[in-house]
């Protein structure tokens, strides 16, 4: 967990959106005080107040941005407590992956919502990059620079963006978009073609949502 949120740091340094952008290592996340056993100040997203406004046009109002297509698309929904659930450590993720029916491997980068380290790799494994209970070795052996074998959060996600009034849609959103225009100066993903978004919502973390958006082959 620490190593995810390193590297998910070195990628906001590049973001000009992100609050925190200042150097980290493994020891500063592990002597971070623990906010919620076993899970670290580091670990955790930042709340902030704010909003996220966006313009929705069936024709384009500008020449300068790519005309982005909804690839893929499914839901995942559950209505139970994490005390009433007979496995914790698996999330409304693995339905909505499977429901949009898309290889995340074959997206150019990931988009994960990030209230904590544990949040994005248990959706690593959902979604089916991993098998379940691999994603430690995953996230040490992996690089997940925008330069990287599997660009993830590449903007340093909402661990160091914040999360805008508790709701991180808007940031994964933003940043696909940023990727898929060439606009993500300081962390563009060369050539990015797709992206695979997923958020997971609701206070009991019941409900998912997988996106896939861009060009369609």
């Amino acid at each position: 967990r620490a190593a995810l949120a390193v590297k998910q740091r070195k990628n906001a340094k590049g973001n000009i959106k992100a609050m925190y952008r200042d150097d980290m290592n493994i020891e500063d996340v592990l002597n971070s005080p623990i906010i919620c056993d076993p899970l670290h100040l580091y670990e955790a997203v930042y709340p902030v107040d704010g909003f996220h406004a966006f313009v929705v046009s069936r024709n384009g109002s500008s020449s300068s941005l790519r005309e982005v297509q909804v690839i893929a698309y499914g839901e995942g929904h559950s209505n139970l407590l994490p005390c009433e659930m007979d496995d914790i450590v698996t999330t409304p993720a693995k339905e909505s992956s499977f429901a949009a029916g898309f290889d995340p491997k074959g997206a150019d980068c990931l988009q994960l919502y990030d209230s904590f380290t544990i949040t994005v790799m248990l959706q690593i494994e959902d979604i089916g990059v991993v098998e379940k209970g691999r994603v430690g070795g995953f996230v040490e052996n992996t690089d997940i620079s925008p330069q990287g074998d599997l660009p993830l959060n590449t903007g340093g996600g909402s661990l160091n963006v914040g999360q805008p009034a508790y709701m991180s849609g808007g940031v994964l959103l933003e940043e696909a978009l940023d990727q898929l225009n060439d606009r993500a100066s300081g962390h563009q993903v060369h050539g990015a073609e797709k992206v695979y978004i997923n958020a997971i919502g609701g206070w009991n973390r019941g409900h998912s949502v997988t996106l896939v958006i861009g060009e369609k082959d």
